[in-house]
């Protein structure tokens, strides 16, 4: 449970969204808090009820893509799977790349010529970080 909870907030807790958040709140002031705040107590809600989990749970099932093979076949679920991880790497690749497109760019460490290259050092470093 841990481990999931700080897998959520490493991936929805990054530079892209901070800065997003701060633009946003400057902008609209405490307004833009609402969706946040709603997708704080949904998530709340169907826990405490069980809506969704509770069946899983029944079932003695622990992934969605479980439930798909359950449900459907294996090819569903390995189907499902390839798509999960396929996201999750696209995800992986573009939230560090505009990180260190913002960081290279706000502090000026690249001129225009070698503006990509300094890109890909702040992303390596960017997920040397993320490990470490």
């Amino acid at each position: 449970m841990a481990l999931s909870v700080a897998s959520f907030i490493g991936t929805g807790l990054g530079l892209v969204t901070l800065m997003y958040a701060a633009m946003d709140g400057f902008n609209q002031g405490f307004s833009f808090l609402f969706v946040p705040v709603l997708g704080m107590i949904v998530p709340l809600g169907l826990g405490a009820s069980g809506f969704v989990i509770g069946r899983l749970r029944r079932m003695k099932l622990t992934t969605i893509p479980e439930f798909f093979e359950h449900r459907f076949n294996r090819r569903v679920r390995v189907t499902s799977g390839i798509i999960c991880a396929l996201a999750g790497i696209l995800n992986m690749g573009l939230f560090p790349t505009m990180g260190a497109t913002f960081i290279t760019y706000v502090t000026g460490m690249g001129s225009a010529e070698d503006a990509w290259l300094t890109v890909k050092i702040v992303t390596s470093l960017l997920i040397v970080m993320v490990l470490v």
